[in-house]
């Protein structure tokens, strides 16, 4: 037989914590979770110009007579290097319309 152990004062007297309010309350749950045009189009451009350049060092490596390893290694730091810097600018305009959303 197991005995319940007496409730100890401080969870008598407690009171419940106070509700915290919701930073979201009276927006629109469907407009608040959309992403703006602008970032939608500079991450498909981004998507589509890595693409591009990857094909294109590709084919135009190809075409001059390249081993296609040589060319793989090629597009590879070529889509690397088109990635980051297309990264780095999707980051700073995602920053850019956050802190404008904030303010």
């Amino acid at each position: 037989m197991s005995k319940k152990a007496p409730a100890s004062p401080a969870k008598k007297n407690a009171k419940p914590l106070p509700k915290q309010s919701n930073p979201a309350k009276g927006l629109d749950p469907k407009a608040s979770s959309q992403v703006p045009v602008i970032l939608e189009f500079a991450f498909t451009f981004s998507r589509v110009m890595i693409l591009l350049v990857g094909a294109l060092v590709v084919l135009v490596s190809l075409f001059t007579g390249v081993n296609p390893l040589m060319a793989a290694l090629r597009a590879g730091v070529g889509m690397l290097v088109v990635g980051l810097t297309l990264w780095g600018l999707s980051w700073l305009l995602a920053k850019g319309s956050l802190d404008a959303a904030q303010a």
